[in-house]
C-alpha cells in the first residue's frame, strides 16, 4: 500500500513535469509563422496609418505558375529613416495574412498618394516564395550634396510640391502610365540589372510646364527643375538593398 502511494505520487509528479514542459515549448514557438519572418523588434516604428492599396493581382501572367501581387502602399509621411524598413516589412506582412497564399509579393511604397500617382516612389518591398528584400530608401547627405555639387540637385517635396509634379504628369498624356510600367522592372530587380538612366528621363512638354508653372507663380524651367529634382531624389537609391541610416 505504501509503495503503491510513493509510485502514484512519482507518476503525478512526473505529469506536472511533463506538462509543464509542454507549457514551456508552445509559448516559447510563435504562434504565427510569420513571427519568424517578420519578428515584433523589427516592426515597432511602423508608421500607423499607411494605406495598402491592390494594384493588380498576375496569377494568369506568372510562367511558375504562383501567384504574383502587386500593391501600393501609401504613408502619412514625411517618413523618417528609422521608420521606413518597419513599415515596408509591415505591409508585407500585412497582405501576406490577407493572401497567405502568393509567392511573390511586390509593393511600391510612397510617402504621398500625389508621388504614388507619378510613381515616385521611397523604396520596393518584396516577398517571393520565404523570403524578403527590401530596396531603395533615403538618399544620404552625402549623395545629395554630391549631386548638388554637380549642378543636378535632388528635391525631396513637401506636399504641395507633390501636388504640382502630379499636375505636370497630368498634363503630359501618357505620362502617368509610362512610369507606372517602367516601375515594373523594379520587381526582382538589382542594383546591378536595373538601367535607373532611364527613370531620370522625362519628356516634358514646354507649354504644359508654363501653364502649371503660372498657376504657381514660377515659370516653366522652375517646374521642370521641380519635377526633375524629385525624380532624382526617389530614384537615386533604386535597386540598392535598404541600409537603415
Amino acid at each position: 500500500m505504501n509503495k503503491k502511494f510513493w509510485v502514484l505520487i512519482a507518476l503525478a509528479v512526473l505529469g506536472i513535469i511533463a506538462g509543464a514542459s509542454i507549457g514551456f515549448f508552445q509559448k516559447s514557438e510563435p504562434r504565427d509563422p510569420l513571427d519568424k519572418l517578420f519578428p515584433e523588434e523589427k516592426l515597432k516604428d511602423y508608421m500607423d496609418g499607411t494605406r495598402i492599396l491592390i494594384a493588380s493581382n498576375l496569377s494568369s501572367k506568372t510562367i511558375s505558375g504562383g501567384d504574383i501581387l502587386l500593391a501600393e502602399a501609401i504613408t502619412p509621411g514625411p517618413v523618417e529613416s528609422n521608420q521606413l524598413q518597419p513599415t515596408c516589412l509591415g505591409v508585407l506582412k500585412g497582405l501576406l495574412k490577407q493572401k497567405p497564399n502568393t509567392d511573390w509579393i511586390c509593393i511600391f511604397i510612397a510617402e504621398d498618394s500625389a508621388l504614388a500617382a507619378t510613381s515616385n516612389w521611397l523604396a520596393v518591398a518584396e516577398y517571393h516564395r520565404g523570403q524578403v528584400t527590401v530596396r531603395g530608401g533615403l538618399p544620404s547627405t552625402a549623395q545629395l550634396d554630391s549631386l548638388q555639387s554637380m549642378g543636378i540637385p535632388a528635391h525631396r517635396p513637401n506636399a504641395s510640391e507633390a501636388v504640382l509634379v502630379n499636375e505636370i504628369f497630368t498634363a503630359n498624356s501618357g505620362l502617368k502610365s509610362d512610369r507606372w510600367e517602367l516601375s515594373q522592372t523594379l520587381r526582382g530587380a538589382s542594383n546591378a540589372s536595373l538601367n535607373r538612366e532611364s527613370f531620370f528621363k522625362l519628356e516634358l512638354d514646354t507649354r504644359s510646364l508654363a501653364d502649371v508653372g503660372a498657376k504657381h507663380g514660377m515659370t516653366g524651367e522652375q517646374v521642370r527643375s521641380l519635377v526633375l529634382g524629385v525624380t532624382r531624389y526617389y530614384w537615386l537609391r533604386m535597386g540598392q538593398e535598404l541600409q537603415v541610416q
